[in-house]
């Protein structure tokens, strides 16, 4: 009983730790997507790749994964690097037909937020609808990479890097 029980965790801990193989097939799950020249946030941008895009591992490191793709949306080749975490193996497929976004950026704000339409609706409207409106006035804010560099740099913070 053991042996099968230490089977199974080994099995399952194996399962856990590959995450992604070169020429894998996988599909970015954000709305919008730097792909960038290095594993570092800092490295420069070198395209962008769109939710549902379908893209091929070229090699992983660390939480960092090197892809090679077409994005939909731009149509434009794209060779870089992107966080592990923006990736998915499920297929995401199209609505109405149409390639490229299946949702609204509207729906995919709701989505990353834990809400649906009917939730949000509910929610502005009870005594929480004003804390609601400063969260959505901070999200709103846009901070310029070169801004924010500086501002790492200014506060001797290591630039995101582990």
């Amino acid at each position: 009983m053991k042996k099968k029980g230490l089977l199974l965790a080994v099995c399952l801990l194996t399962g856990f730790v590959v995450f992604a193989k070169p020429g894998d097939r996988m599909y970015v799950s954000v709305q919008d997507c730097k792909v960038k020249s290095g594993t570092g946030f800092f490295a420069s941008t070198v395209g962008n790749l769109y939710y549902g895009d379908e893209i091929r591992v070229v090699t992983e490191k660390g939480k960092w994964v090197e892809v090679s793709g077409v994005s939909l949306v731009s149509k434009k080749e794209v060779k870089g690097w992107v966080p592990s975490d923006v990736l998915t193996k499920k297929k995401i497929v199209a609505q109405n037909g149409k390639a490229g976004v299946s949702a609204s950026a509207e729906e995919l704000a709701l989505a990353g937020k834990g809400f649906s339409a009917e939730i949000e609706g509910a929610f502005s409207k009870g005594a929480k609808a004003q804390a609601y409106a400063v969260v959505d006035r901070v999200e709103s804010i846009k901070v310029l990479e070169a801004q924010l560099r500086d501002f790492i740099q200014e506060g001797a913070l290591n630039e995101g890097e582990e």
